[in-house]
């Protein structure tokens, strides 16, 4: 899974000139930088004069859910497991990026739905609205033109 910034030109409505957008994508299910440069290119084929810039291998896991949502949030929550070798408990932080409309929305999905079902004894530590405008998998059909 990688994240990409794109910049292209977008016109500004209340100054009526061009200016430089700038947003970032989460591509899910690519296995090279390369697979999510080629991803995102095809759903941008619609922007003016758009650039690939940073790819980066995200160290977040994309909590996928059956609705579409406006936002994303990136969230940490902290869970307690055993260590096999010392046997004692220690503190394992995950990260995860969530479609949402609100914070509430996605406490609520990850109080009920994931850490129920995952991790019973899990804490979330912070939620915070992501830079993602958009998620991409590159094993959607029309991400393979």
């Amino acid at each position: 899974m990688y994240r990409v910034k794109v910049s292209y030109d977008s016109l500004d409505e209340h100054l009526g000139r061009k200016k430089k957008a700038r947003e970032e994508y989460l591509v899910i299910n690519a296995l090279l930088p390369s697979e999510a440069d080629k991803c995102v290119s095809l759903n941008m084929d619609g922007y003016n004069d758009f650039k690939i810039g940073t790819i980066s291998e995200s160290k977040s896991e994309y909590l996928k859910r059956e609705e579409t949502f406006e936002n994303f949030y990136e969230v940490v929550i902290e869970t307690t497991i055993i260590d096999e070798t010392t046997e004692k408990e220690k503190r394992v932080k995950h990260k995860m990026i969530v479609p949402s409309d609100s914070i509430y929305d996605c406490v609520c999905h990850l109080e009920k739905e994931t850490l129920t079902r995952f991790f019973s004894d899990a804490i979330i530590l912070s939620v915070k609205k992501s830079a993602i405008a958009d998620v991409f998998d590159v094993l959607e059909k029309d991400n393979n033109k």
